[in-house]
């Protein structure tokens, strides 16, 4: 950070929090390139800790791309996906915190949840699996629940559980030793 000229709201402590598991390319590019182009298009010379938040975010899942004409019903449906997976992660994964929630269309999201590990994450048990599994099909429960039928539109979270059971099988198909 000593090479951006920086306000006192700049955090690093928040910024290393906010950030578990992003790479240091990620991460350079956050801090230099994003956040500086974020303070120049509102006219700053200085960057604040806001701008290097939303810098992290664009890094992460895209830039902001809103869509302006969406049915109220259908933003309805998103904040209830997005919604069912803060739930779940709040009662199956109680060690994590909601880090970002959004209903702004990102990329390739109508919107994401972005839950935190409290620190670094290298190795995590079996169970984790499970609970990444039934956090990324939450939001298609919720919307279930609130409007009777499933939607359309959230395809990538089919993507994670897919590879999270693959992981998990893998895990669990070695054969075993017998002493």
């Amino acid at each position: 950070m000593s090479t951006i000229r920086h306000d006192d709201s700049v955090d690093v402590e928040a910024i290393v929090s906010n950030t578990p598991g992003a790479s240091p390319a990620q991460m350079m590019a956050a801090l230099t390139k994003d956040t500086v182009r974020i303070a120049l298009f509102e006219h700053r010379n200085v960057v604040t800790q806001r701008d290097i938040d939303r810098a992290l975010i664009h890094q992460l899942a895209g830039m902001e791309n809103p869509i302006e004409e969406m049915e109220p019903e259908q933003r309805r449906s998103i904040a209830v996906h997005e919604a069912g997976h803060a739930v779940v992660v709040h009662y199956v994964l109680p060690e994590k915190r909601i880090g970002h929630l959004t209903i702004l269309a990102r990329g390739q999201t109508l919107g994401f949840m972005l839950p935190l590990d409290e620190v670094e994450q290298y190795s995590y048990p079996l169970r984790r699996i499970v609970a990444d599994i039934m956090v990324a099909l939450g939001g298609h429960a919720a919307v279930r629940i609130i409007y009777g039928e499933e939607w359309t539109g959230a395809y990538s979270d089919y993507r994670q559980p897919t590879a999270s059971g693959s992981l998990f099988t893998r895990s669990h198909s070695r054969p075993r030793r017998r002493m």
